[in-house]
């Protein structure tokens, strides 16, 4: 999983302003976009209800501060002082910038379900058809057997703060849904889709419900899945470079968090009276391989060996990388369909793809599951539309896991979109996708 939703929000958390879902007025220029897409600079007028400054972020000049509205341009914002951050200063250049803006618009359009957007995408066909016919896209997925109930899981999490469940997660009776989930994925990949978007099929959610009824072992039957999902493909590393001072590490979608994190401070996912956990991370391998070190596994700090895991006030409980700290941690090698879960408050992290394997490099489901009386994480969350409303159209919702297998494709692409956006500040300019892509669709 990601950074912590509190230390480290969207500023879009925060934002009590009116958010429109497009509004947007484009002049082409095909000289703007990279690789030979043609690339628009969005100019979203004062009466749409977003900050004046907007036409001059989205062409690359003007002020670097954040606006104050949550919506596509905070993420702009963040985006390009990460890029800064990771060029040695180095601004985002305009051409860039614009048509970074152009992808941010479209996905949030997907956020919140418009309906325009979402029939752009609506071809069922054609996502069946992008994975040879061996995946579903339907509203209603076929119900599967699988999850396991475990003791020793329970115990372990408690102790230590992690475990494995072993085949928590594989679907019963269809031991090839990884293979085909894995091919899947290339085929979305070669096709410009990043690997969230494995989320549209109704296998992963297949893999999704046989997890849950393993976390109702462990957080009750009334658990929930949060919205803030997300798949990880990666890439084999390439060797070091001889000159590793000039050159950039690979940066694209779905590229591993190799920096130690917590997701949440341990008084935001353990009971305030009783100190018992509320909430899991689940993160299960869908390549046939499963994780090992040598092609991406998770490592985790246990809590024996964490001293400031009970300390949610210490500066050192989330600033676990830049305090500069020393772990012993674990690393969670897992077969295709295990769940490797831990609390959201022990550190971890992701480990790269070494080159030259013989086996795939690791893909996987991340996602996060809550006890029915936990509150639900705010993690990438934007505004609603209109100050003061809720509903159906204010974006992904947590699900209960009894309703897991009502989720259908608009609520699916909404899940894919948030994802996007709530970890595109580790992806400045969405490498690899184009806006024409998203504009697109399925058609």
């Amino acid at each position: 999983m990601g950074w912590n939703f509190i230390s480290e929000p969207p500023s879009a958390q925060s934002a009590s302003a009116a958010i429109p879902r497009s509004g947007a007025v484009y002049r082409r220029d095909d000289s703007d976009e990279p690789a030979g897409t043609a690339a628009v600079s969005a100019k979203i007028p004062n009466e749409e209800g977003l900050p004046g400054s907007v036409a001059s972020a989205a062409d690359g000049s003007g002020a670097e501060g954040p606006p104050s509205t949550g919506t596509a341009i905070d993420y702009l914002y963040r985006m390009k002082a990460a890029h800064a951050a990771a060029h040695n200063g180095d601004p985002m250049p305009p051409a860039v910038v614009r048509a970074t803006m152009r992808k941010l618009l479209a996905l949030q359009s997907l956020y919140f379900e418009d309906s325009e957007a979402v029939s752009a995408y609506g071809d069922r066909g054609y996502w069946e058809a992008l994975a040879g016919g061996e995946l579903h896209v339907t509203d209603t997925p076929r119900r599967v057997s699988g999850g396991t109930t475990s003791t020793v899981a329970a115990g372990e999490l408690g102790a230590e703060g992690y475990t494995i469940i072993r085949g928590g997660a594989a679907p019963s009776g269809d031991p090839a849904i990884f293979a085909r989930l894995n091919r899947a994925a290339g085929a979305l990949a070669a096709a410009g889709w990043p690997p969230a978007f494995l989320l549209v099929y109704d296998e992963v959610w297949q893999v999704l419900h046989c997890a849950a009824e393993s976390f109702a072992s462990l957080l009750g039957d009334e658990c929930w899945l949060e919205p803030d999902l997300n798949v990880w493909a990666l890439r084999p590393d390439p060797p070091a470079p001889a000159d590793a001072t000039t050159a950039h590490p690979e940066i694209y979608i779905g590229k591993n968090f190799g920096s130690s994190h917590r997701d949440m401070r341990y008084d935001q996912c353990h009971d305030p009276d009783t100190g018992a956990f509320r909430s899991c991370n689940a993160w299960v391998p869908i390549n046939p391989s499963g994780a090992t070190r040598q092609n991406g596994c998770m490592s985790v700090v246990p809590i024996t060996k964490d001293d400031f895991f009970f300390s949610p006030a210490h500066p050192n409980h989330m600033a676990t990388a830049a305090a500069g700290l020393s772990y012993e941690p674990v690393h969670l090698v897992a077969a295709a369909g295990d769940i490797c879960t831990w609390l959201p408050s022990c550190v971890h992290w992701g480990n790269p793809c070494q080159a030259g394997l013989a086996e795939e490099p690791r893909i996987s489901i991340a996602a996060t599951f809550r006890s029915n009386d936990a509150p639900r994480s705010a993690y990438g969350d934007i505004a609603p539309r209109t100050a003061g409303t809720s509903g159906d159209n204010d974006g992904p919702q947590p699900v209960q896991r009894r309703n897991l297998d009502q989720i259908g494709l608009s609520q699916r692409l909404s899940y894919a979109a948030k994802a996007l956006l709530a970890f595109s500040h580790w992806y400045p300019g969405f490498p690899g996708l184009t806006a024409d892509r998203l504009e697109r669709g399925s058609r």
